[in-house]
């Protein structure tokens, strides 16, 4: 349990309103934004992934502020539950999001998840019916990975479409860090990565949040 606690005056900022609030109005914006370019180039999808990530920054604002933490990036589970290790903090993001009537804030579709590698749990964990573990998508249909910081150092692998066939691949995925300061991004908070164009992570086109 965290039982670490923010002063007040920082926590007196926004109310769970105002924050849900800046999601609605997220979501307006985007749609404006599609309306606006059109097309489907990958200069689209960078665009629309962006918005995407920070859209899924405030819900886990609006978490944080409701549950008294941000998201694990890992499962609390008894051993064997989840059948792989593969997507772990996309899925725990999902599963989170969607748990205790939340809704993610009502803001994302089911159309906005996908399931990368293919997998279900014993038991559901969320509010879903179902006991697939999905992960929110970026632009091109890759999952969006998601570290919470106290994973922020390990090595996490996520299920990739290779867009030739219908097999994925592994890309593996590592918290950044600040170049001049060398703390990490989020530092204390949380990190969200898209492969990018390329779909492969660490690499140069990686769209990352914060």
């Amino acid at each position: 349990m965290n039982t670490k606690r923010k002063p007040t005056q920082l926590r007196a900022g926004f109310t769970l309103v105002e924050v849900l609030a800046v999601i609605v109005i997220l979501g307006i914006l985007m749609t404006l934004l599609v309306a606006s370019i059109g097309g489907s180039g990958d200069a689209v999808r960078a665009k629309l992934t962006r918005v995407r990530l920070a859209e899924i920054g405030t819900v886990c604002e609006a978490y944080e502020r409701r549950f008294g933490d941000f998201p694990a990036s890992s499962f609390d589970v008894d051993a064997g539950q989840v059948p792989n290790s593969t997507n772990l903090g996309g899925e725990a993001l999902v599963a989170a999001l969607w748990s205790n009537g939340f809704e993610a804030g009502g803001n994302f579709r089911v159309e906005d998840l996908i399931n990368s590698d293919f997998d279900r749990s014993l038991k559901s964990l969320s509010d879903f019916p179902e006991s697939d573990l999905f992960e929110l998508a970026d632009g091109w249909k890759q999952p969006i990975a998601y570290l919470r910081s106290d994973d922020y150092g390990a090595e996490h692998v996520y299920i990739l479409d290779s867009g030739s066939d219908s097999s994925g691949f592994e890309s593996r995925v590592r918290a950044v860090r600040d170049g001049a300061a060398g703390r990490y991004r989020g530092h204390g908070r949380f990190q969200l990565h898209s492969a990018g164009v390329d779909g492969e992570f660490g690499t140069e086109d990686d769209l990352i949040h914060p």
